[in-house]
């Protein structure tokens, strides 16, 4: 999903089918609002994640503010070696 879609569905609590099929759907001041907010955060530069509030790390959603690290998909290489060299260790 890009980013855009990736708000939109946060937003408006729906997945991307429902956002592409209910094209005609009304939003209301308040749905409008967010998002709106939500894409100005993000021109602004500020990280998707913060702006959800959350982030999927090794198939886990973990919360996210500014006040922690966002995990990256490096991370998660970095975490299944360790995890693999582990495992060989304890056999």
């Amino acid at each position: 999903m890009t980013e855009v879609e990736l708000l939109f569905t946060e937003i408006l609590n729906c997945n991307r089918l429902t956002l592409y099929l209910h094209k005609e759907m009304f939003l209301d001041k308040a749905k409008t609002s967010l998002i709106s907010n939500a894409l100005k955060r993000r021109i602004q530069g500020e990280p998707l994640q913060y702006i959800l509030g959350k982030t999927e790390f090794m198939g886990l959603e973990f919360k996210v503010t500014p006040e922690v690290f966002i995990p990256r998909p490096e991370t998660e290489i970095l975490v299944e070696t360790v995890l693999k060299i582990v495992s060989q260790l304890a056999s």
